[in-house]
This record gives C-alpha cells, sequence and structure tokens, in this order.
C-alpha cells in the first residue's frame, strides 16, 4: 500500500529533485515505515523511515510549491535526518481540516 497521497508524491518529487533519485522515491512509496502522523490544526507532519535515505540533515524547500483543495491554499517543505523523511504541509491563513489529505488536492510548482 501506498505511504504518501499522489500530491504527496509530487510534492516530494520536486522538493528533493537533485538530492534523492528518483528510484528511491518510488521506492519509499512503497517500502518505507510510516513513522508518526501529526495533524496540528494549521497542517501536518507525515514521517517515513527507509535504510536508503540520507543520515544527515538535509531541509528540502525550494522551488516553492503550493497546494489548493476546496480553496484553501498550503505551503510544503521536506525534511531528512538520520534515515527519515518528513513532509510537512501547512495552510498559510486557515485551519486545515483533518481530512485534508483526503481532498482533490492540486499541486503548483
Amino acid at each position: 500500500m501506498a505511504v504518501f497521497k499522489n500530491y504527496e508524491q509530487t510534492v516530494i518529487e520536486a522538493l528533493t529533485r537533485g538530492t534523492l533519485p528518483s528510484d528511491l522515491i518510488e521506492k519509499l512509496n512503497k517500502e518505507a515505515t510510516l513513522v508518526d502522523f501529526e495533524s496540528t490544526g494549521h497542517g501536518y507532519y507525515l514521517t517515513v523511515k527507509h535504510k536508503d535515505l540520507p543520515k544527515e540533515r538535509i531541509v528540502c524547500d525550494k522551488p516553492s510549491i503550493s497546494g489548493e483543495a476546496n480553496g484553501l491554499v498550503t505551503g510544503f517543505v521536506v525534511f531528512l535526518v538520520d534515515r527519515e523523511l518528513t513532509i510537512e504541509c501547512f495552510a498559510y491563513d486557515e485551519k486545515l481540516p483533518e481530512n485534508f489529505r483526503d481532498l482533490s488536492v492540486i499541486v503548483s510548482i
């Protein structure tokens, strides 16, 4: 079963381009272990672990990527550290509903 939603996969591919090989991103979606999911009310953090991820800390925040669903606009950042990848999704102005991941999110890069 896939760990990431389609839009999350797109975001991770764009933010980690040049940092992670594309075949590793595919492996993550199929093989990574879910470590944590935390909804903050204004966004969420989704963390997975995989043996092929880098150990050193890398913050991937370029290019600027936004997502939109039901009029809610979000931004994204990917963090890599200790063989874990965390995707952060955050709302700019409003609270993010807990079911945001289940909505049809349109990604703009």
